[in-house]
């Protein structure tokens, strides 16, 4: 075994490359085409209109495909936006599904029983999981941070899930998975 000796000037060049090297890498993975979340091109093309960070989930639990993509947006207010990916499954007895919602604008919070928390690390806040007073599960707001915002967005989103149909845990991977759409 041999070790290779730099000079110091080469060293720091290199030490600035490997810490670029790991931010790109990083900032890539903030992305997804949407393809994990199902979104066909009309939904995607739907969203993007929106001209602000949309997020969509990598991960999907087994036997849920994307029912509806709806948009709302808010004439006497331009800039004030939200959306809904709305997850059905259909498979066993009952018809079970979860809604991931976004919105810049009138988000509030909900009281919850039995929290489970995580991050994510191209988000603000602590994603925080628990139970609402109908006991089902809901994950409070996380935004959108403005250095993984896509570039020609204007206005921070929040994120949310809510479902009778899941668990704690799994509502938290799928918080978890969110990763901005690219362009």
């Amino acid at each position: 075994m041999f070790t290779i000796l730099f000079p110091k000037k080469t060293s720091l060049w290199l030490s600035l490359l490997l810490g670029f090297a790991v931010s790109v890498g990083a900032q890539s993975q903030a992305y997804s085409d949407g393809n994990a979340a199902q979104l066909s091109d009309k939904d995607k093309a739907k969203l993007l209109k929106l001209k602000t960070a949309i997020a969509v989930p990598t991960y999907i639990p087994a036997g849920f495909q994307l029912d509806n993509v709806s948009v709302e947006t808010q004439p006497s207010a331009p800039g004030v936006y939200s959306y809904f990916l709305k997850y059905n499954n259909t498979k066993g007895k009952s018809f079970t599904s979860f809604t991931i919602q976004a919105a810049n604008d009138g988000i509030g919070s909900v009281d919850m029983q039995k929290e489970i928390k995580g991050r994510n690390p191209y988000f603000e806040g602590t994603i925080v999981v628990g139970l609402d007073e109908d006991k089902s599960v809901f994950a409070e707001w996380i935004g959108s941070k403005p250095q993984f915002q896509p570039k020609g967005t204007k206005y921070q989103m929040f994120y949310s899930l809510s479902t009778a149909a899941l668990s704690r845990q799994e509502v938290l991977k799928i918080m978890q998975s969110l990763r901005y759409l690219k362009k």
